[in-house]
């Protein structure tokens, strides 16, 4: 019978991250400062150009490039930045392609449909039968090519019709006209007309209008302060030497994953009703690769990107603070906060390795360009579980059929068995009465 290894084989299933749990971070969303011609930018820096209505970052030291024509060519001096973005602003026109974020949501939002941004409102109105037909809104403060709805206790007079999108044209202080597009013709009225007129204005935000009929907006990604909390393993967020960020999960956790680092060293603590009650840090500087003199100069750098705490104390209303420092840029790409669930043991032999999503394209003539693109971590192997507990571990894999987790091979021996993600397929061997085997293919997030 094959002994049971000393390598725990488990997950940590996370908390549903809200919003309101990151509670403070060094990491400030904030506004970019505007590209100036006569600056002089260095790698990483952020500027926003209102012509375009987006960001751009940095990649390689320039003095008056403007941003907009240095995003292409093999040479490339900026990109556009998917975490950084001027607030939205509801007085403001977005064009197609614009970009803009919500401190509320911590996302960044792309125009897919110009449109004057508007805060939702709506108000007793009433209509003329004439052509143009005119809307009577006293004090409105509505721009042109604002979108408005009508709805009636009654009817609407002919020519108008209920629920449908219309915009506004000719617009003075107390109303304006209607046209079936921005900028249009103005539609008129004729007949009859009978009850009480509601004019609808729908707020233009970028969280009330993505996948909705408008399709105004479309979901980018997190900002630099929230990339670690999207649930991607591979999105970070970046900073210069330090980063800090406080966590409030207002429910009990004892175990907290912290994974695509870049650092020198990690610092968790922990405390309740303002007490400290935990405190830790991890270095991640390694010797892999170092066996000699030699190779303690000449060995290329090595550091633990990932890093598994199983200890916390289970405390409800504990507050969470995670520091990364290192001698330049740091970064941390996944923060999963939850409770620890210990499955069995993992048995020597388990392989490990990950799936590249780059391209590899030969011509004719046997040429291969490559394009290097994203990948994911991946491991399968053996778990040796306690004969009492097989039904037990059969059933916590079904419950995570289609859940992401983090997968933890063997603590934290081999970042390269940490993995966040989900199991592709399992398969229990009820070999004996005291011991079983599950054999177990884990795929990780790109």
């Amino acid at each position: 019978m094959v002994q049971p290894t000393k390598n725990p084989f488990a997950i940590i299933k996370p908390v549903d991250f809200r919003e309101s749990m990151l509670t403070s971070s060094t990491v400030v969303e904030a506004d970019p400062p505007a590209w100036s011609a006569g600056a002089t930018y260095s790698p990483g820096d952020v500027v926003s150009v209102a012509a375009t209505q987006r960001c751009y970052e940095c990649l390689r030291a320039n003095s008056g490039v403007a941003p907009a024509q240095a995003i292409d060519g093999p040479s490339p001096k900026w990109k556009v930045s998917t975490k950084e973005a001027l607030t939205w602003n509801a007085a403001a026109f977005y064009q197609v392609g614009a970009h803009v974020r919500l401190a509320s949501t911590h996302r960044v939002y792309e125009c897919a449909m110009a449109h004057q941004g508007t805060n939702g409102t709506s108000a007793t109105v009433t209509l003329s039968i004439a052509s143009p037909c005119v809307v009577t809104w006293p004090n409105h403060g509505q721009p042109a090519g604002t979108q408005v709805i009508l709805s009636s206790t009654g009817s609407l007079p002919g020519g108008v019709a209920a629920d449908t999108p219309y915009y506004a044209v000719a617009v003075t202080t107390n109303g304006f006209s209607l046209a079936t597009e921005p900028n249009g013709t103005p539609v008129g009225s004729t007949g009859v007309q009978t009850g009480t007129h509601t004019a609808t204005v729908r707020s233009t935000s970028p969280d009330l209008n993505v996948g909705s009929e408008l399709d105004l907006w479309i979901l980018v990604g997190a900002t630099n302060a929230f990339a670690a909390f999207d649930n991607k393993w591979g999105t970070q967020i970046t900073a210069l030497q330090s980063l800090s960020m406080t966590i409030t999960p207002g429910e009990v956790v004892d175990s907290i994953a912290l994974l695509n680092l870049l650092g020198s060293q990690v610092t968790i603590t922990c405390t309740s009703g303002g007490l400290a009650i935990y405190s830790k840090t991890i270095s991640l500087q390694t010797d892999i690769g170092v066996y000699d003199w030699k190779t303690y100069f000449i060995a290329p750098i090595v550091a633990q990107d990932d890093v598994v705490v199983t200890d916390l104390l289970p405390y409800y209303n504990q507050v969470i603070t995670i520091t990364i420092t290192g001698p330049a840029a740091v970064a941390i790409g996944n923060v999963s906060i939850g409770r620890y669930v210990r499955l069995g043991e993992l048995d020597w032999s388990p392989k490990a390795g990950i799936t590249t999503y780059g391209t590899k394209d030969r011509d004719r003539w046997g040429n291969v360009e490559i394009v290097e693109g994203p990948y994911n971590k991946r491991f399968s192997g053996r778990v040796v579980v306690d004969g009492k507990f097989v039904d037990q571990v059969a059933a916590i894999l079904a419950q995570l059929r289609d859940t992401s987790v983090v997968w933890i091979g063997a603590g934290n021996l081999y970042s390269c068995l940490i993995v966040w993600g989900f199991f592709k397929d399992f398969e229990v061997d009820v070999a004996y009465k005291n011991q079983s085997y599950c054999t177990i293919t884990i795929e990780g997030l790109v």
